[in-house]
């Protein structure tokens, strides 16, 4: 049998993260004794006709194509007809997050298969299938015992056949870089150290038996242990890594590839505090540098010491997902914090010395001026004492498929009923990053005008009152892009100017924004009055709680076969 796994792109430019699920599962084929290659498209960003060529030349039996988020579908599907036109004996199966369209992707692609949720063992599972029956179609009795995943039955309907058992923490894969060393290239996920963006910003980094040495991910954790409303996930729950597997590996990156600068991924490290107090002590022999990628506030808020304790054996930034300063939001997004918390650990975080971004989800259900300002605020009190300049990441919020925000986009008629209309969105967000208002929905409280001003506000205001509260010396600025515009926007005089032109700018800034979005005879039309840009009344919350408690779905009694069989895949888990 010849199986090839294959990444594909979900942003217009590659990630340094390694594709950990896709290694894992082909390492778990490897080891089963199944022929199996690695294609990371990915990372290695080939031409389409040259992609093309590879599938021509390998006539794989089986192609499994692992898309992370559902922004890689218009890529999928051109793969996929590509794939079946050049080798047209080739079985084509997708898992990943895109999977949560696993309608969409069978009825609208010529795809056999989807993987809903973890991989290893439905993955072996189902080459153990077809070793036995030469296809997926031969006997779909016993296809149907095979937990994890979707398919379109011998009569039309649409099959899921539940959730797979997880792997065990013990059972949890790391980065397998030998394995992306012969298949991909290695230095796209093993970069120097003080180029790869994370850790340039502390003085550490510079000590002189640190130059040289490279920076690469290792994993501390799978899953959250929240369920935010915006975001997609096929895993249960938070599983920390055994300690020894954390560390032993970074031992080994360390003497294999010369690595001293480690990112953590995680999206809930720490929140086991067993756990984390056995790394602290753990990783200290080391002497490495590391950044954790996603911890909770909960975490530092319940446990204020944490953030000196890991900086002192080596920790220069941690990501948090603070997303509002909004409690009504927070509680929209069931985030499990509220505003106070987000500020007393933004304030730790600032006596302690730790770097971090600031990062917000606007424009949810329910965001308003009044949310906004509210945010704002929260922002300033959060970074007006820090030493360099406020680094404020804004995205708009980004409807995925398995998430209750996608299916209050379906419950408001901004997504159509239909699979073709479900198509027509997926397509629309191909390739988009969140933090691009070309994909975004309007599902706020006030007209499309204010909501493209909302994060240049929110970083404009931040930044124009860090600069009073330092008496407008000159910023501290780490990490910047070039360029003309990003040079006159992060300068002093320009946020002096908008603090001397007060209101006067953002009503500027308003009537520009409705000019580029309507023309010019609407946009007066809208500020002066005459006539009304949006009515959003309809979309107005008021009494805030989780979206989830906001969407209506229907009873499986009232729905098709197939229809209930999707339904797991729109809640998620």
């Amino acid at each position: 049998m010849n199986f090839i796994l294959a990444t594909i792109p979900i942003r217009s430019q590659p990630s340094d993260v390694p594709p950990v699920g896709a290694i894992s599962l082909l390492e778990t084929l490897i080891q089963a004794g199944y022929d199996s290659k690695f294609y990371d498209i990915d990372a290695l960003r080939p031409s389409f006709e040259q992609v093309v060529d590879y599938f021509r030349r390998e006539q794989p039996d089986i192609l499994g194509i692992s898309a992370v988020v559902s922004t890689a579908y218009r890529y999928a599907k051109k793969l996929a007809y590509a794939v079946k036109e050049v080798s047209p004996g080739t079985r084509i199966i997708l898992g990943g997050c895109l999977a949560a369209s696993a309608e969409v992707l069978l009825r609208k692609c010529p795809i056999d298969l989807c993987v809903v949720g973890e991989g290893e063992k439905v993955l072996a599972n189902l080459l153990k299938h077809w070793e036995k029956f030469g296809d997926f179609n031969a006997s779909q009795e016993e296809l149907r015992k095979i937990k994890g995943i979707a398919f379109i039955d011998s009569e039309g309907d649409f099959i899921f056949t539940g959730y797979e058992e997880q792997l065990l923490p013990e059972e949890l894969p790391q980065p397998n870089y030998e394995l992306l060393s012969k298949f991909s290239n290695l230095d796209c996920y093993i970069r120097d150290g003080l180029s790869s963006g994370y850790f340039e910003h502390d003085k550490r980094s510079y000590q002189p038996h640190r130059r040289g040495q490279k920076a690469c991910w290792v994993l501390a954790g799978k899953g959250c242990a929240s369920r935010c409303t915006f975001c997609h996930r096929w895993i249960k729950g938070y599983r920390a890594y055994p300690v020894k597997t954390v560390i032993d590996t970074m031992r080994k990156l360390k003497e294999k590839y010369n690595v001293g600068f480690f990112s953590l991924g995680d999206e809930s490290f720490g929140s086991d505090r067993r756990v984390l107090e056995e790394f602290i002590e753990a990783v200290r022999p080391l002497d490495i540098l590391f950044q954790i990628a996603g911890i909770r506030v909960t975490t530092v808020y319940r446990n204020p010491e944490v953030i000196r304790r890991l900086k002192e054996v080596g920790c220069v930034r941690t990501i948090f997902g603070m997303e509002s300063g909004s409690d009504k939001i927070l509680r929209v997004m069931e985030k499990a914090v509220n505003r106070k918390q987000n500020l007393e650990v933004a304030k730790i975080l600032l006596k302690e010395g730790m770097y971090t971004i600031h990062q917000f989800v606007v424009g949810m259900p329910g965001e308003n001026e009044e949310t906004i300002k509210e945010t704002i605020e929260c922002a300033k009190l959060a970074t007006e004492t820090s030493s360099s300049y406020p680094i404020i990441s804004n995205n708009y919020f980004q409807a995925l498929p398995g998430t209750p925000g996608y299916e209050y986009l379906r419950f408001r008629g901004l997504i159509g009923k239909t699979l073709d209309d479900e198509e027509a969105y997926l397509l629309e967000i191909s390739n988009m990053d969140a933090g691009s208002r070309a994909h975004y929905k309007n599902v706020s409280e006030e007209p499309l005008s204010k909501v493209f001003l909302w994060p240049h506000r929110i970083r404009v205001e931040v930044t124009t009152h860090w600069y009073k509260q330092h008496n407008w010396k000159p910023a501290n600025i780490n990490g910047n892009s070039a360029g003309m515009r990003h040079w006159l926007t992060t300068r002093r005089f320009y946020f002096r100017a908008v603090s001397l032109l007060g209101s006067f700018y953002w009503s500027l800034a308003l009537i520009l924004m409705r000019i580029r979005l309507y023309g010019l005879a609407r946009a007066f039309s809208f500020t002066l009055g005459f006539k009304e840009e949006d009515d959003r009344n309809s979309f107005i919350i008021k009494e805030p709680k989780s979206l989830r408690r906001i969407v209506n779905y229907p009873q499986p009694e009232e729905m098709s076969i197939s229809e209930a069989n999707m339904l797991p895949l729109r809640k998620g888990r």
